[in-house]
Parts: structure tokens; C-alpha cells; sequence
């Protein structure tokens, strides 16, 4: 899928996203007696159902001849896209929105067989139904007013995205902040019996009316004023559980919406000020663990041992995806591939420290979109200052100007997970081995050696350049880069690479 094909795609996401939320609203509302506003979004929107229907777009469209086959697909597509959105959301917030755990045949209770089965159905009513439907009232609509409307949608929900975002970590953080005070009034309190975690209401009442810890139970009232966009979700989702907490994330909503809310400009204030200290805590440990952890000799060996496991890791995943070994250097002498390498000096500086404070999942997160805001630069930079591209995802589903895609940020999130975990701490212990006077002498050896290969490297690219138009040698130096670095062997060394002069041609 090109740019080209974007506006439609995403009017595809954007109508499933709606259709789920008037189905999940109607549902639950008829579930719970109420109305119920389902959306994830602030907007009437959920995303899940618009990544399904496309996921079912691309996987179940083609199968559309085989009925069986659609089902079958659709089927486990829906399920997985649920358990890994369920796995994710617990992961980043600690709370799970749905629980299956009641239903027969489930897995982890985040997904069931009934639901599945659902999905299968509703995979086939949007590959024979809606799909044709959306396609047609796209064929409907002038190109250029589609693209201009879908770019504004996108931006809009980008925005509601971000301060979803935001209430969530809010919520998450008001759990968190709740649940230390109580533990610390539990392990203070003379008769700990008192608190009943689960009728939090109740032994804050009984409390209060002892007379006991004060201060902590002023604590807690304040963290009871709070009113925002967070409690939605849990007004919204009725069974949400906080899995991290041992706080009832229901009964926190009953607390808090019979507590007196604090004034707009004394919350607002409050808000900032949580914000300011939250960001100046975390950048202070991360300019800590950094100084502590990391020196120049170790960054440079993690830019040596992260280039050759870069060309390792694309050299076996080229042979197996197309069964040729092909070459992945990056440098015209070694087994080097030297965005890896910076992609591992940047790991290791940025997320190093958020891996020893935060999950898995924030982990993936956070790799694989430093690892797709990374290759789009590198590859902007190849282009404007060497002319050439090393790689192009334009023929990839859900790329970006050719330049980065979903399925490489996808790929350099379990990368930099893999990195993080596993063998960054053996790299780290493999270097406190060394004696000092043995690493600064190879360290410079090394540093020596890399300058010379990225420098030769760069001159040799810069002449094939030249060559491709057909400008001739002008001294001693491009003499030696025609003999020992003739087209053949450039061709052979980066067969991904091409100039944009013969692209355009």
C-alpha cells in the first residue's frame, strides 16, 4: 500500500472504529440498564474495531471466494488483535478492560471461543458487506476532498489519541499514588484489620472516625478530588479491573464521585505541578543511571558489537525470507552495519534507564518508535547528503514515504525489547571483565579502525556516485577508489542501495 492508498484505508478505519462503538455502546447499555459510552477515544470511536476491520480488509478480502476461509481468518486475526491490545493496555496502565475469565474456553480470560466465534462473523459482514459499501462511497467522494478530509481525521485523532493518553497515565498514576498511602495508613494503622481493601469506603469511614494517621487520610481525600478525563473509562467499562493495584478501580470511582471536587484553578495547579515533578524526578534518574552506567569506552564497544549484530540479525532474516545470503554491510570493510550501531548507542543512552523502571510493554513502546523516528532520519539524511537510498518500504502495508513502516517499527521494538533485556547485561558484564589498561588500548584501536572504514566508506559511495554520472576521476584518491572499489564490487557490497539520478530515470 502506497500514500496513495492511505484516504481509503483510513475512511475504512475510521467507519469500523465508529460501528464499533455504536454496537459496543448499544450492548452494554442494554447490559448494564444505562447509557453507556464505549469509546476509547473522547471521540465516538473505538479504535480497536477500526484496526480490525482493516487487518480484515487486507487478510480476508483476498479470500473472499473461500467463505470458509474468510471465517476461519478473520477468526484468529480478531483474536489475536484482542488478546495483544488486551496484553498491551495492561501492560501500559496496569488495568485490564475486559475479562473472560468466566467464559468457557478462554485464554488468560482476555480472549474466549464465544467471542472469537462473534468476531469470525463480523470478519465475513465486513468482507462482504461493509467493505464494498466503504469502497463505493469512497469512489464517491472527488480525491482530493477525501485526502483533505482523512488528513484532518487523522490529525483530530491523533490529538484525541494523545489526550486519551494523558488521562490514562493520570488515572494509572492516581491508582498508584492511592495505593502506596493506603499501604503506608495499613502498616501505621494500630488495628490493620481496619482497612478492607475491597470496601475501601467503609474502613476509610471507620478510620476517620478513630481519629488515627491524619495526615495520611488527608493524603487520601485529596487524592479523591480528582476529576479527570480518567474516570470516563471507568464509568465506561464497568468490569475493569486494576490488575497492578490492589485499589477496586470501581469503588475508587463511587469515592471519588461523592467526594467534593477541588476548584478548576486550585486542580489545574495541582496538575502542573504533579506533571513538573513527575518529568524532573525521571530525568533526573535518567542523567544518573547514565553517568553511573555508561562511559565513552562502553558506547563505543556498543556501537562495534551493535553493528555486527545488526549485520548478523538482517543477514540471517534476508536468508530466510528470501533464501539467499545477501549482503548486508554497511561499511565497505567488515561485517558491519553501522545503524545498528547508532541504533545501539541510542538504546542504550535512552532507553537503558526507562528499562529499569518500566515493563515490557512501555519498553517495546518506547523502542519501536525511537527505532521508526531513527531509520526515517537516517534515511532523509542518506538521501540529501549522499543522494541515495539503502532501503525503500514503499511496497509495504502502512509505511510512510517509503522510508519507515508498521512492520519494521514493530521489528525494531522486539529488537531493542531483545537488546535491553538481554544482551546489553551480558555486553555490560563482558566489559567490567576487561582491565582498564587493555580496554582504552583497544578501545582506540577499535575507534581507529571503525573512523577509517566509515570515512573509506563514505568516499567509496561518493565516487560510485560520480561514477553513475559519468564524471571522471580528478586525482589520486578517486584512482585508488576506481581500482579497489570499482561498480561490480559496490553493486555487491550494498545491492539495496540505488541513487535517486537512476530512479528518477
Amino acid at each position: 500500500m502506497g500514500f496513495e492508498d492511505f484516504p481509503i484505508t483510513f475512511l475504512h478505519f475510521f467507519i469500523y472504529s465508529f460501528i464499533g462503538w455504536v454496537f459496543e455502546s448499544i450492548y452494554v447499555s442494554i447490559a448494564e440498564r444505562r447509557l453507556v459510552n464505549r469509546g476509547f477515544l473522547f471521540l465516538p470511536l473505538c479504535p480497536i474495531y477500526g484496526f480490525g476491520g482493516v487487518l480484515f480488509l487486507f487478510c480476508c478480502q483476498p479470500l473472499a471466494q473461500w467463505p470458509w476461509a474468510v471465517f476461519l481468518v478473520a477468526t484468529v486475526v480478531a483474536t489475536a488483535l484482542e488478546y495483544f491490545t488486551s496484553w498491551i493496555m495492561e501492560a501500559l496502565f496496569g488495568m485490564r478492560w475486559w475479562d473472560y475469565s468466566n467464559e468457557r474456553l478462554n485464554i488468560n480470560g482476555r480472549v474466549c471461543l464465544k467471542a472469537s466465534l462473534f468476531f469470525g462473523v463480523m470478519g465475513m459482514f465486513a468482507t462482504y458487506v461493509v467493505s464494498s459499501w466503504v469502497n463505493a462511497l469512497a469512489a464517491q467522494i472527488p480525491e482530493n476532498i477525501l485526502l483533505a478530509g482523512t488528513s484532518i481525521l487523522f490529525a483530530i485523532i491523533l490529538l484525541d489519541t494523545s489526550r486519551t493518553l494523558v488521562s490514562l497515565l493520570q488515572l494509572s498514576e492516581k491508582l498508584k499514588t492511592l495505593q502506596a498511602s493506603l499501604k503506608e495508613l495499613e502498616m501505621r494503622s494500630m488495628d490493620k484489620w481496619k482497612l478492607d481493601w475491597q470496601n475501601l469506603k467503609a474502613s476509610l469511614a471507620r478510620l476517620k472516625e478513630s481519629g488515627e494517621q491524619k495526615p495520611l487520610l488527608e493524603r487520601i481525600e485529596s487524592s479523591l478530588s480528582y476529576r479527570g478525563g480518567g474516570l470516563r473509562f471507568l464509568k465506561s467499562f464497568p468490569k475493569m479491573k486494576a490488575t497492578a493495584y490492589d485499589v477496586n478501580a470501581q469503588e475508587y470511582y463511587t469515592m471519588v464521585m461523592e467526594h467534593p471536587a477541588e476548584s478548576i484553578s486550585k486542580g489545574l495547579r495541582h496538575r502542573v505541578i504533579s506533571v513538573w515533578k513527575h518529568f524532573w524526578a525521571f530525568m533526573r534518574d535518567w542523567v544518573r543511571d547514565i553517568a553511573a552506567d555508561f562511559s565513552l569506552y562502553n558506547l563505543i564497544w556498543v556501537f562495534g558489537m551493535g553493528s555486527i549484530l545488526g549485520y548478523l540479525v538482517e543477514t540471517v532474516f534476508f536468508l530466510v525470507v528470501k533464501g539467499a545470503l545477501i549482503s548486508r554491510q554497511g561499511l565497505v570493510i567488515g561485517p558491519f552495519s553501522p545503524i545498528y550501531g547508532v541504533g545501539a548507542m541510542l538504546m542504550t543512552l535512552i532507553l537503558a534507564p526507562i528499562g529499569k523502571r518500566r515493563k515490557n510493554g512501555v519498553l517495546f513502546f518506547a523502542s519501536a518508535l525511537l527505532g521508526g523516528i531513527y531509520e526515517f532520519f537516517c534515511s532523509l539524511f542518506m538521501e540529501i547528503v549522499m543522494g541515495a537510498r539503502a532501503w525503500d518500504y514503499s511496497d509495504q502495508v502502512m509505511q510512510f514515504d517509503g522510508r519507515i513502516s508498521v512492520l519494521y517499527m514493530l521489528f525494531w521494538g522486539f529488537l531493542g525489547l531483545w537488546f535491553i533485556r538481554f544482551v546489553y547485561p551480558k555486553m555490560a558484564s563482558l566489559f567490567g571483565r576487561i582491565p582498564k589498561r587493555w580496554k582504552r588500548t583497544f578501545t582506540a584501536v577499535i575507534s581507529v579502525f571503525l573512523i577509517c572504514d566509515i570515512v573509506l566508506s563514505l568516499l567509496a559511495i561518493n565516487r560510485w556516485y560520480a561514477r553513475n554520472r559519468d564524471l571522471p576521476a580528478e586525482g589520486q584518491i578517486d584512482v585508488f577508489l576506481d581500482t579497489h572499489f570499482p561498480d561490480a564490487n559496490m553493486e555487491q557490497i550494498f545491492p539495496s542501495m540505488h541513487f535517486i539520478d537512476d530512479q528518477a530515470e
